[in-house]
């Protein structure tokens, strides 16, 4: 049974109400290159959910080698779609199958080096393996779908291995921190530029981390958790676009990225592809340009503002720190974030900070928050 929170309010409930607050977007129901005769997002998202308890109930029945091989058949047909909407790799579905099926017949060796579409070929299909292999080897089956930077380095790698790369720019694996700019439509866009992209990295998987846990927390149960996760990949595809940490190679990363989370409820790769509507790489583009400029943007990036107390605010507490003095004057209790109370801490640990009772008041302080 749920616990029950402040104002009556269920741990499903609270987790939700902060999906909202993070991701204040809804997904256009017809977008310009839509058709009114297209189901709606409602009955996509129900559609999917109802495949996905079928595969629970059905997948044990399945043989393990004909799940393999649909998952490799799987494999090849994301390879192609991803290129396809990058630009990279073969042009056809039946060239990128061909290439694939004769170079792993040979034992994933080539007698020539590869031309550049066979190698941006091999490799996505290498970095997406090699991402799905380090999470199922070593992490904990809970902390499936949750990045980390040493592992977007990793993936990145895999993804530009033997790719020549232009002077000047970083190499695979590397953040780069030189200014980048594209032109689109006759409008210049200039790519952000932190002062340390490293952080600026640690900060976007952080807050997608969160949203992707609240949406699974409830075991992607209903069709509310599966919409916001899918808003949630579409949060991070934008977001990470537009940071751009890494000098070439961000789009199809990304698209890796997309597909592990989504991996979460489908065992097979799930690219996102034109397949279905009659959209084009300038819709997909369009797209990325009005999200920029929105101001539902900036209110998402607001959270770590406020929201950062609602993380965990069972587990949240707070200290008040001032003299002797200064504490006999007040009385706190308990302190109120959005619907939650907070309770007081009376002593502190590992946080990071050197607290000495020899100290002035203002080394206390000014430790304390670096």
């Amino acid at each position: 049974m749920a616990s029950e929170e402040a104002h009556g309010s269920t741990d499903g409930e609270n987790r939700k109400r902060r999906l909202s607050q993070y991701l204040p977007f809804e997904a256009i129901e017809i977008p310009k290159w839509g058709k009114k005769e297209d189901i709606s997002i409602e009955e996509m998202i129900a559609e999917i959910l109802s495949h996905v308890k079928k595969w629970e109930e059905m997948k044990d029945r399945y043989d393990e080698k004909l799940i393999n091989k649909v998952q490799k058949e799987f494999l090849v047909e994301f390879i192609f779609h991803v290129n396809m909407e990058e630009e990279s790799g073969f042009s056809t579905f039946e060239e990128t199958d061909e290439f694939l099926t004769h170079f792993y017949a040979r034992g994933g060796n080539s007698q020539r080096r590869l031309s550049m579409r066979e190698q941006e070929t091999l490799n996505l299909g290498n970095a997406y393996e090699h991402l799905l292999a380090r999470i199922n080897g070593e992490e904990e089956p809970s902390d499936y779908g949750l990045m980390e930077v040493n592992l977007l380095r990793e993936t990145h790698e895999k993804l530009m291995k033997d790719i020549e790369i232009p002077e000047g720019y970083a190499k695979p694996g590397i953040f780069s921190n030189c200014s980048r700019k594209t032109e689109y439509k006759g409008e210049e866009y200039e790519y952000e530029k932190p002062e340390d992209m490293e952080s600026a990295v640690y900060k976007l998987l952080d807050q997608c981390n969160i949203m992707f846990d609240h949406c699974i927390k409830g075991g992607l149960e209903d069709s509310d958790d599966l919409y916001c996760l899918f808003k949630t990949c579409a949060w991070f595809l934008f977001e990470f676009l537009d940071l751009h940490p890494f000098s070439d190679g961000n789009g199809r990363l990304c698209r890796i990225l997309s597909s592990y989370m989504l991996s979460k409820f489908t065992p097979f790769p799930t690219p996102m592809y034109k397949e279905w509507t009659n959209s084009c790489k300038e819709n997909y583009k369009d797209a990325l340009v009005a999200a920029r400029k929105s101001d539902d943007r900036q209110d998402v990036r607001s959270w770590l503002i406020y929201n950062r107390l609602l993380i965990n605010d069972s587990k949240t507490e707070f200290l008040v720190v001032g003299s002797r003095h200064q504490l006999s004057k007040i009385a706190i209790d308990s302190i109120t974030v959005g619907n939650s109370t907070i309770q007081p801490l009376n002593s502190v640990r590992n946080l990071g900070s050197w607290f000495d009772s020899n100290m002035s008041m203002s080394i206390h302080i000014g430790a304390f928050y670096q």
